[in-house]
């Protein structure tokens, strides 16, 4: 695989109160195309700090990040999708009509703009609600019309910042094992920031531990355990089990 972006000598420093924060220092980091990449951590190590550089909300203080080989401020923000928390959806639009948000801006015509948004709702499995509103869908539902919207106007670059950390235990299963489905049919490239180490090991091709203040890269996990033809990982799977304690140990500095 080729990398789908490249991050070099990245320094990140703001000011918070009159006070100048150092929140990253030094990384380097290449994410091949396709691939599905974790980045956890402890609060304030810059996790979010990173996707937010990458979304292209802040811009470096030093260093570089190319998408496709490219500078990535030339790449244009519609080659990026971004999935907060927060649902971020439109009350007065359907389903349908915020995950057609970003078609609008692209400027596709209404005809293909319904059958694209048709197709992503399908892929998260909401196509019989396409015409409620977000107050009449549950938090996991509203959540998938986010990653539908994020989808649909085919990003090249995807980031996903705890989406699913608001969510009940259950709903959060099912949306995990969604995520990766819809992933391995749109091979989309994903950076993903998570304080869940279980959901890390669960979903990611290659884990990113950051540490420290400013953050640095303090390792690298491959997560070599394969999925099931349902996309899921089998959380008992002893290998399962020891790469979950190594992100730990990982996490708190060992």
């Amino acid at each position: 695989m080729s990398s789908k972006v490249s991050i070099q000598n990245l320094e990140m420093e703001y000011t918070l109160k009159d006070r100048l924060v150092h929140a990253l220092t030094d990384i380097n980091l290449e994410i091949e195309d396709g691939e599905f990449l974790v980045v956890v951590g402890l609060s304030g190590c810059g996790k979010t700090t990173l996707l937010n550089i990458l979304g292209g909300f802040f811009s470096p203080t030093g260093g570089s990040i190319s998408l496709d080989g490219r500078p990535i401020e030339e790449a244009g923000r519609l080659n990026r999708a971004v999935v907060f928390q927060e649902y971020a959806l439109f009350p007065w639009r359907t389903a349908l009509g915020n995950v057609e948000f970003g078609l609008e801006m692209k400027g596709i015509e209404k005809e293909e703009r319904l059958e694209i948004a048709m197709k992503y709702l399908e892929l998260v499995h909401l196509e019989k609600f396409a015409h409620f509103y977000p107050h009449n869908l549950s938090g996991g539902m509203r959540q998938r019309v986010a990653v539908a919207r994020a989808y649909a106007y085919e990003p090249e670059f995807l980031l996903m910042d705890e989406p699913f950390g608001a969510l009940d235990a259950q709903t959060r299963e099912d949306l995990q094992s969604l995520t990766v489905e819809v992933w391995k049919k749109t091979k989309k490239t994903i950076f993903y920031v998570t304080h869940n180490l279980s959901e890390a090991v669960f979903l990611a091709d290659r884990i990113i531990v950051l540490a420290g203040q400013p953050g640095v890269i303090h390792k690298e996990i491959t997560v070599d355990i394969p999925r099931s033809e349902d996309f899921k990982r089998d959380v008992f799977d002893p290998r399962f089990v020891e790469l979950e304690k190594e992100t730990t140990e990982a996490v708190r500095g060992n």
